[in-house]
C-alpha cells in the first residue's frame, strides 16, 4: 500500500498510547529515527512488536522499550540493528476515534487520510 502498512496491538506494553486491539497505521522506515519515535519492528526473538525509540547505543543501535512500566524491560529487547525496524508509527486507529501518534501532535479526524508529503517524523 504504497509504503503504509497496518498492524493491530496485541498486549499491553504500549499502554496508555496504543491499547490491546487498537490498530497502528505506520509508514516504512527511512532514515534515522529520533528518540521518541514509536515503530514496528521484527525482533528475532519476540517477532513483531510495537515500541518506542529510546536512543542510541555506542555502537549505532537503537535502543527501543514499552511504554508500559511493566513491560518487558529494553535490556531484555536488547539494542536493535536498524534493518529490523519496519516501520514508523502515524496513528491510532480505536473504538474513539484515529489519534496521532506523537507528544504535542494533533489529532486526525476520524476519514482523514494521512498527508503522504510528511514523511517520518
Amino acid at each position: 500500500m504504497f509504503g503504509w502498512s497496518v498492524a493491530r496491538v496485541v498486549g499491553d506494553s504500549m499502554a496508555p498510547t496504543l491499547l490491546d486491539g487498537d490498530y497502528v497505521l505506520a509508514r516504512r522506515h527511512r532514515g534515522p529515527l529520533a528518540a521518541g519515535a514509536v515503530v514496528l519492528v521484527r525482533h528475532p526473538s519476540f517477532g513483531q512488536i510495537v515500541k518506542r525509540i529510546l536512543g542510541r547505543d555506542p555502537g549505532g543501535r537503537y535502543r527501543v522499550a514499552g511504554d508500559n512500566p511493566l513491560s518487558t524491560p529494553s535490556d531484555a529487547i536488547g539494542s536493535l540493528d536498524g534493518s529490523l525496524v519496519r516501520a514508523v508509527a502515524w496513528c491510532r486507529v480505536s473504538p474513539s476515534g484515529v489519534q496521532r501518534i506523537g507528544a504535542g501532535l494533533p489529532a486526525v479526524e476520524s476519514g482523514t487520510p494521512p498527508d503522504s508529503s510528511e514523511g517520518n517524523r
